[in-house]
């Protein structure tokens, strides 16, 4: 298993060049090229989760299908 620490992302977006990645990390997990694939999990279709961090407010967003689209933090 790879782990990266968000340290580490912020370091390799600041790095990258323009942008604040101090103000807002969004990691997203959905394809542009979807197909269509049918629900994984219906439990978590349409959800948001929130919690707190020590980087900030932690924000789970699935899709409609119960897919994991993006985690924010801000």
């Amino acid at each position: 298993m790879e782990t990266i620490h968000i340290q580490d992302l912020r370091r390799l977006l600041k790095e990258k060049g323009p942008g604040d990645p101090d103000q807002f990390l969004q990691i997203r997990f959905d394809d542009p090229n979807d197909d269509g694939t049918p629900a994984l999990d219906e439990e978590f279709a349409n959800k948001v989760l929130t919690v707190n961090s020590v980087h900030g407010l932690v924000t789970i967003v699935f899709n409609e299908r119960g897919y994991l689209r993006s985690i924010d933090v801000s």
